[in-house]
C-alpha cells in the first residue's frame, strides 16, 4: 500500500481510465445514450479523482522521501526550479527579476504569489500549486462531460494527471502554463457552437498567455487564428471579424510576458531569448539547444545581456542557413520523428497508454471526417502542435506540451465517445451526442482564470514594489574562524530537509527515511551520486540569506548531525567552503543557532 502512494503518479492515469470504463458499462447497461453526461453523482466522482489524482503523487513523492530530478526529496528545489524559487524569492523582497528568469517571468511571478499565500512556506507553496492544476483538471473535464458525457470526461483526465505528476512538485514553468491551458481550452469550447465571441477572444488570450508562460507549440496560435475562415455558417464578413478578435487576443497573450518583465525590473527584450538557443540547434541538423555553447560560446557568454546573446545566435544561425540549408531540412525530419515517437509518452504504464492512444487515433480519424466547428478547432490545434513539436521536440522533453495537453485530453474524449458508440452499435444515439451543442456557463472557468491571472501578473508586481527588506544583523564573532555567518528561517523562506532514522519520518514537514532516500533518486538528477551517499543525520538546507549586507543570497548547505528547527524562528547559520563535499557547490554547516534580536 505504501509503494501505491510513493508512486501513485505512474498509475493515476490508470485509475481515470479505469473510471472511464466503469462508466461507459453502466451507461450501456442503463440504455443511457448520453453515455453519463447528465449523472450528478459522477460529477461528484469525476471531481474526486482528479483532485486525489493530482494531489497523491505530491504526498507520494514527500511519504516516499523521493528525489525528482528538480526537487530533492519532492521538496527542495534544483536545477531549473532552483532558478525560479530564487526568482520568486527576489521579487517577495522586493527585488529584480533575475535574467534567467526574464526568458520567461510568468512562472516567476505565479511563484511569487503563492509565496505569498502560504506565508513564504515551500511545502505549503507546492501544495497550493497542487490544488490549483487539480481545479483546472477538474473544470476542463467537467466541460467535456457536459458535453459527450463521464465516460469521455474521465477518459479526458488520464492524459491530464499523467502529465501532472510528473511536474506538480517541482518548481517549474510547467505549473502555470499546464492550469492556464486547461481553462483556457474550457473556455474556447464552450464558445465553439453556438458561437460565444467573449468566450473564443478570453480563451484565445489564455492559451497564448499559457504557451509563453512555458514555451511550447507556438504554431497552435496561428491556426487557432485562422479557424473562422473555416465556418461555412458564417458570411465572410462575420468570418474575418472573428479571425480578427482572435487575432488581437493572441497578440495580446505575448505582450504581456515584456510588460512583466519590465515592471518587475528586467529587460523586454530578453523575453524568450534562450528560443535562439533551439533554432540554432535545429539549423544545425537537430543538434539540441546547447549545441550553440560547443561551437560558438564566445556568443553566449555570461557576461552578455540576454537579448544581445540572442542576438548573436539568431545572426550564426542565419549565417549557418545559408551556407547548410539542407541541415535544417536533417534536423525538422528528426524532430517530427521524434514526436511520432514520443505522442502521449508521459503516460507511464504501457497498457493504460496503448488505450489512450487509441481513442485519441479514433479521435484524429472522427476529426478528418466530420466537417464541424469544433472538428474543425481541434483538428487546427492538433496540427499546430504537430507543426511545432519537430522544433522543440529535442528539448525540454515532454515538458513543451504543458499548455496544449488539453488538446490531446479532448481529442482522447472525442475519440472515446466516438468508440464507444460504435461498439455498442449506436451510431444514431452517439451522432446526437457529437451533434449537441457545448454547454453554456463556465463561470468557474473564467473565475479560475482571473485569479492566475491575478496571481501571476499583478501580486507579484504589487509586491515587489510595496516590499521593504531588512536585514538581519549579525556579530563578527557570531561564527568559529573559517566560517561565514548567515541569518536564516528556516521552514518558511528556507526549505529544509532532514534525513533520518526510518521511525522518524514524516510528511508534513517533510523528514525522509535515508533508506528510502538514498534508493529513489531519480537517474537523471544532477548530483544523484552524492545524494546517494546521505545518511540519517544529514540535513540539505536551501538556505535564503536574511543577513545584512548578503540579503537575498541563496546556497545550498548540508548539515551533519545537527538539529535545524522547523518552526520559522531565526537562526545564525554558520557554513564554510567543501572542497570535498559530494555534491559541488554545497557548504558544509558548522553550527546553527537561534538568533536573538
Amino acid at each position: 500500500m505504501t509503494s501505491l502512494i510513493v508512486y501513485a503518479d505512474r498509475w493515476v492515469a490508470l485509475a481515470a481510465v479505469l473510471a472511464a470504463l466503469a462508466a461507459a458499462i453502466l451507461a450501456w447497461r442503463r440504455g443511457d445514450s448520453t453515455w453519463g453526461r447528465e449523472a450528478r453523482l459522477g460529477v461528484w466522482l469525476l471531481a474526486a479523482v482528479a483532485v486525489l489524482a493530482i494531489l497523491l503523487p505530491v504526498f507520494g513523492y514527500w511519504a516516499g522521501g523521493r528525489t525528482h530530478s528538480n526537487a530533492i526529496g519532492g521538496l527542495l528545489p534544483w536545477n531549473d526550479a532552483a532558478g525560479y524559487y530564487n526568482c520568486a524569492r527576489a521579487l517577495v523582497d522586493g527585488g529584480v527579476l533575475d535574467s534567467f528568469c526574464q526568458r520567461r517571468p510568468h512562472y516567476s511571478g505565479y511563484l511569487t504569489g503563492l509565496f505569498a499565500l502560504s506565508g513564504e512556506r515551500l511545502q505549503l507553496t507546492l501544495l497550493l500549486q497542487a490544488g490549483v492544476i487539480a481545479l483546472a483538471a477538474f473544470l476542463f473535464v467537467r466541460v467535456i462531460t457536459r458535453r459527450w458525457g463521464l465516460a469521455a470526461g474521465f477518459m479526458a483526465l488520464a492524459p491530464v494527471v499523467a502529465f501532472a505528476g510528473e511536474y506538480s512538485i517541482t518548481t517549474l514553468t510547467e505549473n502555470l502554463g499546464l492550469p492556464l491551458g486547461l481553462v483556457a481550452a474550457a473556455i474556447l469550447l464552450t464558445g465553439v457552437q453556438p458561437r460565444r465571441t467573449g468566450a473564443l477572444a478570453f480563451g484565445a488570450f489564455l492559451l497564448s498567455v499559457a504557451i509563453n508562460a512555458r514555451a511550447g507549440a507556438f504554431f497552435v496560435l496561428p491556426l487557432l487564428v485562422l479557424w473562422p475562415l473555416l465556418l461555412r455558417e458564417l458570411n465572410l464578413a462575420g468570418r474575418i471579424k472573428l479571425a480578427a478578435a482572435l487575432f488581437v487576443s493572441v497578440a495580446a497573450g505575448f505582450v504581456v510576458g515584456p510588460v512583466l518583465t519590465t515592471l518587475l525590473g528586467g529587460s523586454a527584450d530578453s523575453t524568450h531569448a534562450n528560443f535562439s538557443y533551439t533554432i540554432y540547434g535545429i539549423v544545425a541538423g537537430g543538434k539540441g539547444w546547447l549545441h550553440i555553447y560547443q561551437v560558438h560560446p564566445e556568443l553566449v557568454a555570461k557576461s552578455l545581456p540576454e537579448s544581445v546573446r540572442a542576438a548573436n545566435v539568431y545572426a550564426a544561425t542565419w549565417d549557418l542557413f545559408q551556407q547548410q540549408p539542407g541541415l535544417t531540412a536533417q534536423g525538422l525530419l528528426k524532430g517530427f520523428l521524434k514526436y511520432l515517437e514520443r505522442i502521449l509518452k508521459y503516460i507511464p504504464l504501457l497498457p493504460v497508454r496503448i488505450l489512450v492512444v487509441l481513442a485519441w487515433l479514433t479521435g484524429i480519424v472522427t476529426i478528418v471526417r466530420r466537417r464541424t466547428p469544433e472538428t474543425a478547432l481541434l483538428g487546427l490545434l492538433a496540427l499546430g502542435v504537430a507543426l511545432s513539436a519537430p522544433i522543440l521536440a529535442f528539448d525540454a522533453g515532454l515538458r513543451i506540451y504543458a499548455a496544449t495537453i488539453a488538446v490531446d485530453a479532448a481529442i482522447v474524449a472525442f475519440g472515446t465517445v466516438t468508440f464507444l458508440g460504435w461498439l455498442a452499435r449506436r451510431r444514431t444515439d452517439t451522432a446526437s451526442v457529437l451533434a449537441a451543442e457545448w454547454p453554456a456557463g463556465g463561470a468557474a472557468s473564467w473565475a479560475v482564470a482571473f485569479v492566475l491571472l491575478l496571481a501571476a501578473l499583478v501580486l507579484p508586481v504589487a509586491l515587489r514594489h510595496s516590499a521593504e527588506p531588512a536585514g538581519r544583523t549579525v556579530a563578527e564573532n557570531s561564527c568559529a574562524p573559517g566560517s561565514v555567518a548567515s541569518v536564516i528561517r528556516p521552514g518558511r523562506t528556507t526549505g529544509i530537509l532532514p534525513v533520518v532514522a526510518a521511525a522518524d519520518r514524516g510528511t508534513w514537514p517533510v523528514r525522509a527515511s535515508a533508506d528510502d532516500f538514498t534508493t529513489r533518486v531519480d537517474r537523471y538528477t544532477f548530483g544523484a551520486l552524492g545524494f546517494e551517499q546521505a545518511r540519517a543525520g544529514t540535513t540539505y538546507i536551501f538556505a535564503y540569506d536574511l543577513g545584512e549586507g548578503r540579503y537575498g543570497q541563496t546556497f545550498v548547505a548540508v548539515a551533519q548531525d545537527l538539529t535545524v528547527p522547523l518552526d520559522g524562528t531565526l537562526q545564525i547559520l554558520c557554513s564554510r567552503e567543501w572542497p570535498d563535499a559530494p555534491l559541488d557547490g554545497v557548504r558544509y554547516v558548522t553550527s546553527i543557532k537561534a538568533l536573538v534580536e
